[in-house]
């Protein structure tokens, strides 16, 4: 359970860095946050709203995966890993959708 999260994360990670929405942004290494989180920052600020929709859902995906990821010690919310990889086609399949149609 805990991989499917991950690999729900990072395919709506890289899905979203691949796409051309995103083309502009760039990785500040002197920012003090990691790359996943000047993403999502940067997301939230488009004037876009199916980005900026896109990120929010990121970000949820983000959240599960640190909680499968780091809480070691729990057991996981029953659900998590169907709820990280439905998160994760949304983004594919809908939220985006709508901004490629523009």
């Amino acid at each position: 359970m805990r991989t499917i999260v991950g690999r729900a994360f990072y395919a709506g990670y890289h899905f979203l860095r691949g796409h051309p929405c995103t083309a502009d942004f760039e990785f500040a290494r002197d920012a003090g946050m990691g790359s996943h989180k000047q993403f999502l920052e940067w997301l939230g600020g488009r004037a876009n709203l199916e980005i900026v929709f896109a990120g929010r859902l990121l970000g949820k995906l983000r959240s599960f995966r640190v909680e499968a990821d780091y809480i070691i010690g729990s057991n996981l919310r029953p659900g998590i890993d169907e709820d990280a990889v439905e998160t994760a086609e949304q983004i594919v399949e809908e939220v985006l959708a709508e901004y490629d149609a523009e």
